[in-house]
């Protein structure tokens, strides 16, 4: 698939960043007014300041590797002629100038694949995209096949796509189909005790802070509906920042989200099995850069309130801790105990699809019980309802529907949403250890008699009913009991269930 992107090596930065000092995107945010209308005219008038400094370039879809470039395609079609000549024309001198010419283009691409290797091992720290990008190599194609399918309700009888926008509809509706729904009960459920004392009623944003997140950004990463990448936003971050504190402030302060801003654009990413089955596939979603540096404004004007009460044995999306300190804290609590002479039990949960399955409505009242109020809570409100993706392959968009539940994925305060709408689940158990990474959660106890392998078990029950009640299930096939011991004890079998 052929695409357009910006070709910044001939563009004019300097012209850029000049014409739109000119302009004064700020005249273009007024105090008052539709926030989606001001989003669309600021966009329009920066795209078009843009087109005229940074010309736009055709690339084409590549067919070889990348370190297949050069002299070595030259030399690959002149052994694909010599082969010609010598079917045609069989000799000796053909013979040995095309076994020559074979051997000195194998030499070429080890000589280039490793140069090409060795530069991505060396610029990993500023690209790390390009060196994993490697991996993806392997294998016959990365591209979605011509022909998808899909499992309906009727007799397993499986659905079929061929066109690419036929495709790009049946791997939305898949996709969506993850999410659920707020139970009636629960949407008109009344609202938060109002004795919950509010520490966060409005966040006002200094030009700084945006200018610094701007500055920031990973040139890198892929833009979502909007079209603006990175780059562009990076290298004018000084001329824009104080139209976008605007912009930012007003969503904010109406406590209304831009809907451009709230549309994922999706890529199917093939997991395992059949490529045919759109099953096999987890979606990756790409949101609008400028609505992400939004959210990284929010998230810094509210971690510190926010982590101090997460509970300590999380330690998922945390400074300071990761997936290896969790396990670090479970097998030091083993290898103690084993020193002891005695038995732990570890329970290892998986949730079912947890960051997709997050109840917007709980998720609200979990926030205002966490302090947050007035008019941000309603800015909340709207970043969490009435959001919609797309997907996008072979070259078609789908038609955009809802996303009814979840944290966004691709986004900056999803993952910090997240612990906060689970923090209570740890508090279900009462008789265990925790020790938890996002929706990753292992319980474990040392089991000295029959009664303490009953009250593991009760915790685990305690924890299941306490995730149901949230909308979250146990993903059974992924969870899993280990007893470590020097000797053979089994106390009793654990349900999980």
């Amino acid at each position: 698939m052929n695409r357009t992107v910006y070709d910044y090596q001939r563009g004019n930065f300097d012209a850029l960043r000049s014409s739109l000092e000119s302009k004064n995107l700020s005249n273009l945010i007024p105090a008052e007014g539709d926030i989606d209308h001001d989003w669309l005219i600021w966009k329009t008038t920066f795209l078009t300041i843009v087109a005229d400094h940074i010309p736009t370039k055709r690339l084409r879809s590549r067919k070889y590797v990348p370190w297949l470039r050069g002299e070595i395609l030259h030399n690959i079609k002149k052994k694909n002629s010599l082969r010609q000549r010598l079917k045609k024309s069989p000799s000796d001198y053909l013979r040995h100038k095309f076994k020559t010419l074979r051997a000195t283009i194998k030499l070429m691409i080890k000589i280039s694949r490793s140069n090409y290797i060795s530069s991505l091992c060396t610029n990993i720290q500023t690209n790390s995209k390009r060196f994993w990008s490697l991996f993806k190599l392997k294998g016959a194609t990365r591209s979605v096949p011509e022909k998808i399918s899909i499992k309906t309700s009727v007799n397993n009888v499986r659905e079929y796509a061929e066109n690419p926008r036929d495709i790009a509809t049946l791997f939305n509706r898949y996709f969506v189909s993850i999410f659920s729904s707020d139970p009636i009960n629960i949407v008109n459920q009344q609202s938060i005790s109002e004795t919950t004392d509010i520490i966060f009623n409005d966040i006002i944003l200094s030009e700084g802070t945006v200018r610094l997140v701007l500055r920031n950004l990973d040139n890198n990463k892929a833009h979502g509906p909007d079209e603006i990448p990175a780059r562009l936003l990076t290298e004018t971050a000084y001329q824009i920042a104080p139209s976008l504190c605007l912009l930012f402030n007003k969503s904010l302060k109406s406590g209304i989200v831009p809907r451009e801003w709230k549309l994922a654009n999706v890529v199917p990413i093939h997991k395992k099995g059949d490529k045919d089955h759109v099953e096999n596939y987890r979606p990756i979603s790409l949101l609008s850069l400028v609505s992400k540096v939004l959210e990284r404004c929010v998230f810094i004007s509210i971690k510190e309130h926010a982590f101090s009460q997460i509970n300590s044995c999380q330690h998922g999306f945390i400074s300071g801790k990761s997936c290896v300190t969790q396990l670090i804290k479970v097998l030091d609590t083993i290898g103690s105990q084993l020193d002891l002479g005695k038995q732990i039990d570890v329970i290892y949960l998986d949730m079912s699809k947890a960051f997709d399955k997050v109840s917007h409505v709980r998720l609200l009242h979990r926030l205002r019980e966490f302090g947050f109020g007035g008019n941000l809570l309603m800015w909340f409100n709207s970043y969490l309802k009435n959001r919609q993706q797309q997907t996008t392959v072979l070259g078609a968009t789908s038609t955009a529907l809802p996303v009814t539940s979840g944290v966004p994925q691709g986004s900056i305060l999803g993952p910090l949403l997240f612990l906060l709408y689970t923090n209570d689940l740890s508090s279900s158990i009462v008789n265990s250890n925790v020790a938890a990474f996002a929706d990753d959660t292992k319980i474990f106890k040392v089991i000295n008699s029959r009664t303490d392998a009953i009250l593991l078990q009760n915790d685990l029950l305690n924890f299941n009913s306490s995730s149901s009640n949230a909308g979250l299930h146990l993903n059974t096939s992924k969870s899993a009991m280990t007893e470590f011991s020097n000797y053979q004890r089994r106390m009793c079998e654990v349900s999980f269930k």
